[in-house]
């Protein structure tokens, strides 16, 4: 248990930077929304990461079945986009702010990048944490 504990502080960090910035973008300040729209990313960043690292990796890549590892990790992340894109709908409530997101660019990209990005970035941690304890491993031998 206490080797998963490391796990909470890097989440609350990442979560709280991406709420400072959500903050800062649309200048309003502290709302619900954002602390709401916060959640759910955090919730699809979760749902993204951990059968990522704990199931995906360790079967697929690690046994360098590199395809299927790219085509299940590639739905994975666009399944949790699409309930990112679906928040957003109903978040904005109204047919003139839906179109409007509809017409910005960065809309399409934005959260499939974000999880492509917070999915490598985890992958590098627990790669880098595997490493380290196969290094220890090896010193004590």
């Amino acid at each position: 248990m206490r080797k998963k504990l490391y796990h909470i502080p890097f989440w609350i960090g990442y979560s709280l930077i991406w709420y400072g910035l959500s903050m800062y973008y649309s200048r309003q300040g502290p709302s619900w929304e954002a602390l709401q729209t916060n959640l759910v990313y955090l919730f699809c960043y979760l749902g993204v990461t951990y059968p990522n690292i704990y199931y995906l990796m360790p079967r697929f890549l690690n046994q360098k079945r590199y395809l299927i590892y790219a085509l299940l990790l590639s739905a994975n992340v666009l399944l949790f986009s699409a309930i990112l894109g679906v928040w957003y709908f109903w978040l904005a409530g109204d047919i003139e702010t839906i179109n409007r997101l509809l017409d910005t660019p960065w809309f399409y990209g934005a959260t499939f990048w974000s999880m492509v990005m917070t999915t490598v970035l985890t992958m590098i941690i627990k790669s880098f944490r595997e490493w380290r304890k196969a290094q220890r491993h090896n010193q004590v031998l």
